[in-house]
């Protein structure tokens, strides 16, 4: 029988690689948001921007993750069932 080890590195290794990927997208998108705004906007657009901005910060992580999941699933779903439906 082979000697298996098993431990926590693979996870904490995945865990800090998803978050270091996560955190380079969204740097960038950030920033420019965040420079678009204070720099080039006037006075409407930046105050209807800043309202969604806001909203979009107040909901939870996880909340966008399932519907993204369900929209994913859906799609994928009416694109394979197409030629029977």
């Amino acid at each position: 029988m082979a000697n298996k080890r098993y431990g926590a590195l693979a996870l904490i290794v995945g865990t800090f690689s998803v978050t270091a990927l996560a955190i380079l997208i969204a740097v960038p998108f950030s920033l420019g948001a965040t420079v678009f705004l204070s720099e080039f906007c006037g006075g409407k657009v930046k105050e209807s921007l800043k309202i969604v901005i806001e909203l979009l910060a107040a909901i939870p992580s996880i909340v966008w993750g399932l519907s993204a999941s369900r929209w994913s699933i859906r799609s994928s779903f009416r694109s394979s069932m197409s030629p029977w439906v």
